[in-house]
């Protein structure tokens, strides 16, 4: 299902490390020709401090080997992948002070789908809303391949109130699509 590609398949595939529950290393290889729409995706507030104004990422709707209709693209979910900055916690809590004044690194995060609607809707009892992106067939293609660059060249400094998941995510999209 997820194999390494062939030389072949390498030149058009894209590869995104997927965050694992279990903490393994888990690769995607993702055929950009199958996105068939890229999403902003809001996962609600919560009570939490850190959670208090809610989650911004990207949604990629992928669409079945076998079939590039609009609903089955939609219901294809187990395939659909999640793109999202996040602080890099390698602590078993969170320390404000340190996600205050930057001593997290930030990084462009890929996960599951479901993983993250199991996260925020299901685990948390946030909402979600996903909106599309109005990007023509060569812009997504364009943007896919921008987001798996970022993807595995960006680091950063995370501070929860100035230099977070929106505003990261808010200056990739001015580079990665300018209109």
């Amino acid at each position: 299902y997820h194999q390494a590609p062939s030389t072949v398949e390498c030149q058009r595939l894209l590869p995104f490390s997927l965050i694992s529950k279990h903490n393994k290393d888990v690769l995607r290889w993702l055929d950009p020709e199958r996105v068939s729409s890229v999403h902003l995706l809001f996962a609600g507030k919560d009570d939490g401090l850190i959670s208090r104004f809610g989650h911004v990422q990207l949604r990629l709707v992928v669409c079945p080997q076998e079939d590039r209709t609009p609903q089955a693209c939609d219901s294809n979910l187990y395939e659909h992948l999640v793109i999202g900055y996040r602080a890099h916690v390698d602590e078993l809590n969170i320390n404000t002070l340190k996600g205050l004044v930057g001593d997290y690194r930030a990084y462009l995060y890929a996960e599951e789908f479901m993983g993250s609607y199991r996260q925020y809707a299901i685990n948390e009892f946030r909402d979600m809303l996903s909106l599309p992106l109005n990007l023509t067939d060569q812009e997504r293609l364009a943007f896919v391949k921008s987001l798996a660059e970022i993807h595995w060249n960006f680091s950063g400094d995370y501070k929860f109130l100035t230099r977070n998941c929106a505003t990261l995510l808010q200056d990739a999209l001015r580079l990665i699509w300018p209109a």
